[in-house]
């Protein structure tokens, strides 16, 4: 069964942009994480091939941060060009924004990117 939301444009591209923003301050966390952890992963290995011990270099197996600008700026584009003052959501919208921000957020913490607790907004 799918299900399907309306919600007004304007509350929805508020929505969209107040997102936008707040994944932008996230990975900017998590990236500055990301480099951290990635930095001294290259120190570590570098100490320890100067000092003769044979190491296995694993650096790459690091996945930087996800950016999902591009898509936030497509669905305000797209928002903003509409001349539709209710926009239909299928799929259980509140369910698969739900969704994703805990998929988001436990990948971001698994990497151990993210210091502080910090999540966007949806609704």
């Amino acid at each position: 069964m799918e299900v399907k939301c309306v919600m007004p444009r304007d509350e929805l591209l508020k929505v969209v942009q107040e997102n936008k923003v707040q994944h932008e301050a996230m990975r900017k966390e998590a990236l500055a994480g990301y480099c951290e952890k990635a930095a001294a992963a290259c120190e570590e290995a570098v100490a320890d091939l100067k000092a003769g011990k044979p190491t296995r270099v694993q650096i790459w197996m690091l996945q930087p941060p996800e950016d999902h600008t591009r898509d936030y700026e497509r669905a305000i584009s797209m928002l903003t060009k509409t001349t539709q003052t209710e926009i239909e959501l299928s799929g259980g919208c509140s369910d698969t924004f739900q969704m994703h921000k805990m998929r988001r957020r436990r990948r971001s913490v698994r990497r151990g990117y993210l210091v502080r607790a910090s999540t966007p907004r949806h609704r």
